[in-house]
């Protein structure tokens, strides 16, 4: 059996998630490869995508013809080149200001629609992944803001002119994974 190095939540929930992706042509960009099954299982469940894998290590042995490795780090502007992207999966460094910064610099390049997908949240608990003040779980939670801008836009005028906000149809929570759907 394949190693997919996710908890089999994971697979539950991207087993759901990503059946409106099945039959359409697309591409999905999964930073950290480690192992690289996670990328074959993408393959597999999504037969006309395009595999972007991105890691700090070389993971050549992984491309395929719909199998494409970036040896890169997560934050890199380099990865953009390669999007628009339908879905994006942060499963890289699991700092913080990692999971933060790719957020920042990615989710512009996803298409309305898609789906950013957070993995292992739970390191927003432990110390030795905050190397900044502002842990990923609280980043996340502003961002209901986005979900119900129209509510309070006029009332906070202040607010909306200082912060950037994103197009941000739904959050999903769920153990260890955060789902935000673009509008």
């Amino acid at each position: 059996m394949r190693e997919y190095n996710k908890p089999d939540h994971f697979i539950e929930i991207y087993q759901k998630l990503f059946k409106e992706f099945k039959d359409k042509e697309g591409r999905i960009l999964e930073l950290g490869i480690q192992k690289g099954g996670s990328l074959e299982l993408w393959e597999e469940w999504m037969p006309k995508f395009k595999v972007i894998g991105v890691d700090v290590i070389d993971c050549k042995e992984f491309d395929t013809e719909r199998i494409k490795t970036l040896q890169m780090d997560q934050c890199d502007e380099r990865i953009l080149e390669y999007g628009p992207f339908d879905i994006i999966i942060d499963d890289g460094g699991h700092k913080m200001s990692q999971q933060i910064n790719s957020f920042k610099l990615l989710y512009p390049a996803l298409k309305s629609g898609g789906l950013y997908i957070i993995e292992d949240l739970n390191t927003s608990y432990w110390q030795e992944f905050r190397d900044q003040a502002l842990p990923t779980t609280d980043f996340l939670k502003d961002l209901i803001d986005d979900v119900n801008r129209d509510a309070f836009e006029d009332r906070l005028r202040c607010k909306v002119d200082k912060r950037k906000f994103y197009d941000i149809d739904s959050i999903s929570f769920y153990k260890y994974l955060c789902v935000i759907r673009k509008s």
